[in-house]
């Protein structure tokens, strides 16, 4: 039985497997005969790949200044939305002794 981290995983791949196939023909006419898809099936899995939602819950960091990135804001992200409204620290170098 699948979890839903194991889906989101083999979409993503499938996604990134679907798009390294568009750029090669001969790899997506080889996945299309292992998948026994036709052309028009290949391209409405590729359309529902590129449309999902890739779980993506890393945390984001806007930094004041690009330059030097020595203090910044650091941010939770679900589903790859970013909550700018509520940051959860903020970065800074370490005192040096």
């Amino acid at each position: 039985m699948f979890r839903n981290s194991d889906f989101s995983h083999a979409v993503g791949e499938f996604r990134k497997l679907s798009l390294m196939a568009e750029a090669d023909g001969h790899l997506r006419q080889k996945l299309q005969q292992v998948l026994k898809l036709s052309k028009e099936k290949w391209d409405d899995a590729r359309d529902h790949a590129m449309r999902a939602v890739v779980a993506d819950n890393r945390m984001r960091i806007w930094y004041a200044d690009k330059t030097n990135m020595e203090v910044g804001l650091l941010f939770t992200c679900r589903l790859g939305n970013v909550d700018l409204d509520r940051p959860v620290g903020e970065l800074r170098p370490a005192d040096v002794l």
